[in-house]
């Protein structure tokens, strides 16, 4: 029987070989340099109770090939723990009470003063307890969410002004459809040194549009979580098919590559249509980006998969 190891790199070389039959002279990176990479996950979520526990984390991530973690949270009562636990692996990221669908409700959709000050000063308190490496994943225009709330409303345009203060990154997911990309823009040029990552690759912007927002917000970068399998197609591009990088994605990362996040979107999928990826995929995740890295020249093919989330996050 052949190893996990062993069948891993014959189809990644298998795959450059094929590679190199059809396309031009690019220069690739090989597939024994890719499996030595440490990948960095800018993406996935803790339960607050058991879902996931901290093993089952880590066992997902060496069975990915993931060294650390951006680990997103409602709450305090996990990620800080595991960030305690296994130093170095995680940076925790507070999400906070907009990750609470029944406190969602009580915020007037972002738009009331008042509110967003008073929700305000929690994500504050959490960020001056210095515990944090960033803000997000901050729910915006989320289609399984309850209440929607303003890219540019009041309260995220405050949580914005907080990210910036306290030098960290904020994650947003805001669904590009239906008016979302006009307001995410607006909210970026307002404030235009807040160093923000736009979740799931803007949520169904085909590439040609995000190199658009990419010339035009120099502080913006994208996590490229749910462009890969499990996740369906409808609506979206991802990254390869049948283990074949989609062109203009490949040409896109190779002319922003300081700009782009690996994010595999672990989680515990609580309820109704909010779904993560499974941990039980995480070895066939893993896979997939080792494989869509295999396609890019090096240096871009590094930041990708770990150098950009590292300086972004200040890994240690």
């Amino acid at each position: 029987m052949v190893s996990l190891m062993s069948r891993r790199t014959f189809l990644l070389g298998l795959l450059g070989t094929s590679l190199g039959a059809c396309a031009g002279p690019v220069i690739r990176t090989p597939g024994e340099e890719i499996e030595k990479f440490p990948l960095v996950d800018a993406h996935s979520h803790y339960g607050a109770v058991r879902d996931p526990m901290g093993e089952d984390l880590i066992e997902a991530m060496s069975a990915a090939g993931i060294k650390r973690m951006v680990l997103f949270e409602a709450s305090d009562r996990g990620a800080k723990e595991l960030a305690r636990r296994f130093p170095g692996r995680f940076a925790p990221s507070y999400q906070g009470p907009m990750g609470i669908d029944r406190r969602r409700e009580q915020m007037k959709y972002g738009m009331d003063a008042q509110i967003a000050e008073q929700v305000g000063a929690e994500y504050e308190k959490a960020l001056r307890s210095g515990l944090y490496k960033g803000l997000g994943e901050i729910p915006t225009y989320h289609g399984a969410r309850p209440v929607a709330i303003a890219p540019h409303s009041p309260l995220v345009l405050r949580l914005l002004e907080l990210a910036d203060q306290y030098r960290v990154p904020i994650n947003i997911h805001c669904t590009a459809s239906e008016g979302g990309a006009g307001r995410i823009d607006q909210a970026l040029r307002s404030h235009p040194q807040t160093v923000v990552v736009w979740a799931h690759a803007g949520s169904y912007l085909s590439p040609a549009s995000i190199r658009d927002f990419l010339r035009d917000h120099p502080n913006l970068y994208f996590d490229l979580s749910t462009l890969h399998p499990p996740w369906p197609v409808r609506g979206r591009t991802h990254l390869a098919y049948s283990g074949v990088i989609d062109e203009s994605w490949r040409q896109l990362l190779e002319s922003y590559p300081d700009r782009f996040l690996v994010g595999f979107d672990f989680g515990p999928g609580a309820s109704g249509a909010i779904r993560s990826t499974p941990l039980s995929l995480a070895r066939e995740v893993g896979e997939f980006f080792r494989t869509v890295l295999t396609q890019l020249t090096p240096p871009t093919a590094r930041k990708f998969a770990y150098e950009n989330a590292e300086k972004l996050y200040k890994f240690q």
